[in-house]
């Protein structure tokens, strides 16, 4: 067994290191200085990656800004053999502006297509698809 204290001992020990010479020591003071700056720093090395905070690289992209509609009138009557809507509503929209029909939960039902046909205060609405109802809210999108 070498000569020496601790940790040198035990690395001595475990590496099997033999020196040449009187074989009664297995660092010199110098080498000892050294390792034991050269443990410092590995040991603060490690340290200091494991507790950095991991930065995840994303792309940034702008938010979803939400569609928002506006209320444009209300289904009265509807004609499902002719595919059209009545909606009474003080707008006047031009014909092929696209609405939807909505439900009481603000649901989307059904897609409209405003068309140039009138009726005193109302407007006339071919049923793109889905199936609107007497009473829903009819909604355009603001744009």
């Amino acid at each position: 067994m070498l000569k020496g204290a601790g940790f040198y001992r035990f690395f001595c020990d475990f590496a099997q290191v033999k020196v040449a010479g009187n074989g009664n020591f297995c660092f010199s003071d110098g080498m000892k200085h050294s390792l034991r700056f050269l443990l410092v720093v590995l040991a603060l090395g490690l340290s200091a990656c494991a507790t950095r905070p991991r930065v995840q690289q994303f792309s940034v992209l702008p938010p979803e800004q939400p569609v928002r509609y506006v209320t444009v009138g209300q289904v009265v009557m509807i004609n499902r053999d002719a595919g059209f809507v009545m909606v009474r509503s003080s707008t006047e929209l031009p014909p092929g502006t696209e609405l939807q029909s909505r439900d009481k939960d603000d649901v989307q039902t059904a897609t409209l297509r405003v068309s140039a046909e009138k009726y005193a205060s109302h407007m006339i609405a071919d049923i793109m698809k889905g199936k609107p109802f007497p009473g829903e809210t009819v909604t355009r999108k603001l744009e």
